[in-house]
């Protein structure tokens, strides 16, 4: 990778970041990843900063590092709001990323509510999302549910996955 400011830079060690990310080799994706957003930020380039921010809020979730990995989160859903609003898909991969850091740090509650935005979303949208998109969804909210032992809500939303399966032209 180069290492002076230039947007082929930032391309480059965005890739090797996303490579270290599905390796699973955390810091040196966070290496890459750093060293990225700051060119980015350097050279004003949003959309490289939200996608850097992303890749580090992932990976600052695998290593446990959970206050950054919702500082770098946040920046990305913050600025998806105010680009795009609150309720547009785009905020989908954001939402999961956040999720998935409750879940992993049994922030269970907080977790559900996410799922539940998440779900509002999709539901508002109605686009590009199958039955089985939106029953993973539901199925996750009863795992919670069910780790949280609230067998109430847990017993409605599996009822409810039952509905949609038996109403759905797929028929699962």
């Amino acid at each position: 990778c180069y290492e002076k400011k230039h947007p082929a830079s930032i391309d480059c060690h965005t890739k090797v970041a996303e490579a270290y990310l599905l390796l699973g080799m955390y810091l040196q994706c966070i290496e890459h990843a750093s060293q990225a957003l700051l060119y980015a930020n350097d050279l004003g380039i949003k959309e490289h900063v939200r996608n850097l921010c992303l890749i580090l809020g992932k990976a600052c979730t695998h290593i446990k590092d959970f206050s950054k990995a919702h500082y770098y989160l946040n920046i990305v859903y913050q600025f998806n709001i105010k680009e795009v609003g609150e309720d547009n898909l785009i905020n989908i991969p954001i939402i999961q990323s956040i999720i998935d850091t409750f879940v992993a740090e049994s922030r269970l509650d907080e977790a559900i509510e996410m799922v539940n935005k998440l779900l509002t979303i999709i539901t508002i949208n109605n686009d590009g999302y199958t039955i089985i998109d939106i029953i993973d969804h539901y199925l996750l909210l009863a795992k919670l549910y069910m780790k949280l032992e609230k067998y109430e809500e847990l017993i409605n939303t599996l009822d409810y996955i039952l509905n949609k399966t038996n109403n759905s032209p797929l028929n699962i």
